[in-house]
């Protein structure tokens, strides 16, 4: 979806940015994740939001991303943190913004 592509290219910029430079992010082509898991035939091809952090394990990322007033929910796929901006509105965005660019 070349909306979903835009939106994602526009935080990514933003989030270079305002994120620290221990965060880098990239966009990779993905599947999406239906149903929380229930609907596991159904995976839309989507864009991702790749992140990595110098100092923190995708691991211990994944969990204070969690863990962050509101959680966000992210998935790990080879040592990456994927968060797939499908699952955000557009409202949410800067509010996501916010809890990367204040990660440590």
């Amino acid at each position: 979806n070349e909306e979903l592509l835009e939106r994602t290219k526009d935080f990514a910029m933003q989030l270079n940015v305002t994120a620290s430079d221990d965060l880098t992010s990239e966009i990779i082509d993905g599947k999406s994740v239906v149903g929380g898991g229930s609907a596991p035939d159904v995976r839309p091809a989507t864009t991702l939001l790749s992140l990595k952090h110098k100092s923190l394990s995708a691991a211990k990322l994944e969990e204070k991303l969690r863990q962050s007033d509101p959680p966000v929910i992210a998935r790990i796929i080879d040592d990456r943190v994927l968060i797939d901006l499908r699952t955000v509105s557009s409202e949410d965005e800067s509010e996501l913004l916010q809890i990367l660019s204040v990660l440590q």
